[in-house]
């Protein structure tokens, strides 16, 4: 057994310790498949069929109703996805649980309506309808059930869409979600706040396309009789397949095709999310990074509600929780599940005696535990996010990041970005790195990037949150489409993109400093390592300004270009 490294607590931040609530020995429960219909469409006109199981606890009736929790799955999958998982945890410990199929997969009939209110919200209000019907199901009040939600990235986008637009929904736990589907498929990192842009941004063409293949599959990939035939497109309802069309063509989504993912958009509405809610999010995930999270958690905490965020060690491509981190069968082997339990107990059962700990935890990949275990001493915690002090470096003419703004090197760097946005840099195969390509290291072609190194650091250095860098920038073009990133600069040279992660920017204003918000991250910079902030003319999972042109990097103790990171 290895004893886990020990953690200076600074900032507010410490070794994650939450003495979770004890319960019985797991109930026995009953599962029975229902077809439910609904109603939806921008016209209320469409019929359709959801396929779902309800579990039902034992001793769980009219005389003894349950909290029920709806899961919704994620893109792809189907209520089967929570079959000895979510489900059965949950009905184990007592909670009536309806887990279904959005509209468009698995047996359920229809196309796929991307969350939309006019579809996937319709539908789960009719759903909540529906269990308030059921003699298992406590209500608040006519026609008011007690209910909660539960899912991972599509199933995790419809709980804040939902929960936005039916005030009956009284707790969510959404994992590896979005805030604004424009900023997750179409980023422009340009704003220290994440936000549905009113501007274009940079296509994240490989992650879109897996989606929009994925979506055209389900008729095929689906029962018999579960899809209607299509109207304009496979798979999808109307609108989405030409917003996607369009958008491959041009190289980047029309004003239309960004409206409409704002409709999608929990952003959109994000004064109406008032509901408690647990956001667990991935650390390895380029798809909805952790600024996604953040900015769904500082929306619910601008307004008030209860929310607690956790940095889990996984995410989508195939990235997978760390030995540990969560097991719905196995206490001992667990962190995750057990968090999902107490924030249950407290929302939904309403038990005020049960704690829900800290509200921010995030997992630590440096820190040696027993794998055989739980995952727990890996975890450290704060009372909310943001955590640590911020820390300057400012960025040299001499390729270096200095902590003293009078060591600056007047100077510039210049780096071109190639005809048509041809790749020359490469961070990951989106969906298969860590399954395919996972010994494909990141690089950057010469030319084509700019790169400033900090000094080795004196001890271990762990920067958790997200690094905002303003930097002055310069194109013929007057526009400027950069993709900035961090590595991990071992002694010997050897570099590592933290987390695969890319944050793109197209910067549409030259005229002052462009401020470029990175991808959030928690890493361990140890002691001899160095921090290293590129600054890239493309990246092979997006499209690049298509015009050949020169970019250049000024650096001037005057106004100097700096990068802030948050240091624990």
């Amino acid at each position: 057994m290895r004893r886990a490294l020990p953690l200076l607590v600074a900032g507010g931040v410490a070794a994650a310790a939450l003495a979770l609530p004890t319960s019985a020995a797991p109930l026995a429960f009953t599962s029975t498949a229902y077809v439910i219909n609904v109603v939806d469409g921008p016209h209320d006109d469409e019929h359709v069929a959801i396929d779902a199981t309800l579990y039902v606890p034992a001793g769980v009736d009219a005389a003894n109703p349950a909290p029920v929790v709806v899961a919704a799955n994620g893109f792809g999958g189907s209520k089967d996805d929570f079959v000895g998982r979510e489900a059965s945890f949950l009905a184990s410990h007592g909670y009536v649980v309806l887990a279904y199929s959005s509209r468009g997969f698995g047996a359920s009939t229809g196309e796929i309506g991307l969350d939309s209110p006019d579809y996937d919200v319709k539908d789960v209000k009719q759903l909540v309808t529906w269990l308030a019907g059921r003699p298992e199901v406590l209500l608040d009040a006519p026609g008011d059930p007690r209910v909660g939600m539960i899912g991972p990235s599509y199933g995790g986008g419809i709980q804040l869409m939902a929960a936005e637009y039916d005030r009956r929904i009284d707790t969510i736990v959404p994992f590896i979600t979005w805030n604004s589907l424009a900023y997750a498929l179409d980023p422009n990192n340009d704003s220290p706040a994440m936000r549905h842009p009113a501007k274009e941004g940079v296509f994240k063409y490989q992650w879109t396309s897996l989606f929009f293949g994925l979506g055209t599959a389900q008729p095929v990939a689906s029962p018999p009789g579960a899809t209607t035939p299509p109207r304009e497109c496979l798979g999808f309802v109307d609108g989405l397949c030409e917003a996607y069309y369009t958008s491959m063509a041009l190289g980047s989504p029309t004003p239309a095709t960004l409206a409409l993912l704002a409709k999608s958009s929990p952003e959109t509405l994000k004064r109406r999310l008032r509901v408690p809610t647990l956001l667990i999010q991935g650390q390895s995930d380029t798809l909805f990074n952790l600024n996604d999270a953040v900015a769904n958690y500082t929306a619910l905490q601008h307004n008030g509600a209860p929310v607690k965020m956790m940095w889990f060690n996984g995410g989508h491509g195939g990235y997978t929780d760390a030995p540990g981190e969560r097991s719905w069968t196995d206490p001992s082997k667990d962190v995750i599940a057990g968090r999902v339990l107490a924030w249950y107990d407290r929302y939904l059962r309403r038990d005020t005696s049960v704690s829900t700990g800290p509200g921010f935890e995030y997992f630590r990949d440096w820190v040696s535990y027993d794998t055989a275990g739980s995952a727990e001493p890996a975890y450290a915690s704060a009372p909310s996010f943001p955590v640590g002090t911020p820390r300057r470096l400012f960025l040299s003419g001499n390729g270096t990041l200095v902590s003293d703004r009078s060591a600056v090197v007047p100077g510039t760097a210049t780096f071109v970005n190639p005809p048509l946005g041809a790749p020359t840099s490469y961070s990951e195969t989106s969906n298969f790195q860590a399954t395919n390509f996972s010994s494909v290291p990141a690089t950057d072609a010469p030319g084509t990037f700019a790169s400033f190194t900090s000094a080795a650091f004196g001890s271990d250095t762990d920067v958790v949150g997200i690094p905002v860098a303003k930097v002055r920038l310069s194109s013929p073009t007057g526009v400027a489409t950069v993709f900035a990133k961090v590595y991990d600069v071992a002694p010997d040279g050897t570099t590592t993109l933290v987390r695969r992660l890319v944050a793109p920017v197209r910067a549409t204003d030259l005229s002052r400093r462009v401020t470029i918000t990175l991808a959030g991250f928690a890493h361990r910079f140890a002691a001899g390592h160095s921090f290293r902030l590129v600054l890239a003319s493309t990246d092979a999972a997006y499209r690049a300004q298509q015009v050949p042109t020169v970019y250049t990097v000024s650096t001037d103790p005057r106004e100097p270009s700096v990068l802030t990171i948050p240091v624990v």
